[in-house]
């Protein structure tokens, strides 16, 4: 595999920024609560549809201890000012349907002082090669039934509604070589922004160890 447990790589941002990704480890529980705080509230509900202030233990370790198969979770990372450490300002995650085993749940979240520089659309990417390598054909998401600009985008994609609730839709998005999977790739940026983890309920963004001097 391509994207496997020793997955790396360095990119540069539109805007410059260099980052670097990464499979999330277990190790980085403990920066995961840290790094959900640089979500403001309202990027929280349209992202998480909730006020989730927090990350409890119990949904830190779901974050983190991956399988890197059935759940397989991307980090990025940029560096500080002094280079000594390394913070987390994205990640993209899916998760398997037990019974659809084609099928995986799908989030993708970057920090908001981060938006508008390609790095949801080099996340959304990547995850996306990581899960056609690991055979699944669709991801699933939800969408908030509000949130018009982006239905209109999924409908151009070919995008199957699974259920349509008052608030919320539930949609298989298709992957692979076909017009379907380009047209996915050329509006990454804007669909990344409304994908939610249904098992999950939340997506945070993970920090590596270190301390700035």
């Amino acid at each position: 595999m391509k994207i496997d447990s020793d997955f790396y790589i360095k990119h540069i941002l539109s805007d410059g920024t260099h980052v670097r990704l990464r499979h999330v480890c277990p190790e980085d529980a403990p920066k995961f609560k840290r790094g959900f705080e640089a979500f403001s509230p309202e990027s929280r509900y349209l992202r998480f549809f909730s006020g989730l202030e927090s990350l409890s233990d119990n949904m830190l370790q779901y974050l983190t201890n991956v399988d890197g198969y059935n759940h397989v979770a991307i980090v990025a990372l940029v560096e500080s000012v002094k280079g000594k450490r390394e913070y987390g300002v994205g990640v993209a995650r899916f998760v398997r349907i037990k019974d659809e085993p084609n099928v995986a749940e799908i989030a993708v979240s970057v920090i908001d002082n981060m938006h508008n520089k390609g790095l949801g659309r080099l996340l959304l990417k990547t995850i996306k090669e990581a899960a056609i390598e690991r055979d699944i054909q669709y991801f699933r998401a939800e969408i908030l039934a509000s949130n018009e600009a982006v239905q209109h985008i999924l409908q151009d994609i070919n995008t199957k509604v699974i259920q349509d609730y008052r608030d919320m839709i539930i949609i298989d998005i298709p992957l692979g070589e076909t017009e379907t999977g380009t047209l996915l790739e050329n509006n990454q940026e804007s669909v990344s922004h409304c994908l939610k983890d249904i098992v999950s309920a939340i997506v945070g963004i993970v920090s590596s160890s270190g301390k700035e001097t």
